[in-house]
C-alpha cells in the first residue's frame, strides 16, 4: 500500500534530545534511495508493510526540526482515534464482504426437507437486518469522525 503514497512519514528520535520518548516527524518521497518495502498479509488477509530504510539519506528539508514532540506517546494518544481510522475503515470493509458473502450464502442454502432457502426464515431475516443496521451505524460513524 505504501506505493500509492507518494510521502512516508517518519516519526525518528533527534539526535540533540536526551528523552527517549522525544521524536521528530519527516516527509519524504517514497521513491527515496535505500528504502525497501516489504509486503505482509495479515491475519485479515489484508496488506500491511514494513518500510525498511538501507543507508537511507533524508534530506535536511524534509524534517521538521521546529516541530520536536517532547514525548510520541503523549503527544499521540488524544488524536489515537484519529490515527487509527484506517485500521477502522479496513475492519468495516470485512464486514461488508462479511455480510455479502452470508447472504449470498443464506439465499442458495436450501436445506433437504425445506420448502425455501433459509433465506426466508423469520430468524435468519431478524439476524441478517441487525448485522446489516450495526454495519451501517459503523459506516456512519466513520464518515464523520474526525
Amino acid at each position: 500500500m505504501v506505493e500509492a503514497n507518494a510521502y512516508i512519514a517518519l516519526f525518528a528520535h533527534p539526535e540533540q534530545e536526551s528523552n527517549p520518548a522525544a521524536g521528530v516527524l519527516a516527509f519524504f518521497p517514497t521513491d527515496t534511495p535505500g528504502i525497501r518495502i516489504e509486503h505482509v498479509c495479515d491475519t485479515r488477509g489484508t496488506q500491511s508493510d514494513t518500510i525498511i530504510f538501507e543507508n537511507c539519506f533524508v534530506p535536511e528539508d524534509a524534517v521538521l526540526n521546529e516541530f520536536i514532540i517532547p514525548s510520541i506517546p503523549d503527544w499521540l494518544a488524544p488524536e489515537e482515534v484519529l490515527a487509527n481510522l484506517h485500521y477502522v475503515a479496513v475492519y468495516l470493509g470485512v464486514g461488508v464482504a462479511v455480510l455479502k458473502a452470508v447472504t449470498a450464502y443464506v439465499q442458495n442454502r436450501q436445506p433437504r426437507g425445506y420448502a425455501q432457502p433459509v433465506a426466508d426464515h423469520q430468524d435468519i431475516r431478524r439476524r441478517m437486518a441487525k448485522i446489516s443496521a450495526e454495519l451501517e451505524a459503523a459506516r456512519c460513524l466513520l464518515r464523520y469522525a474526525g
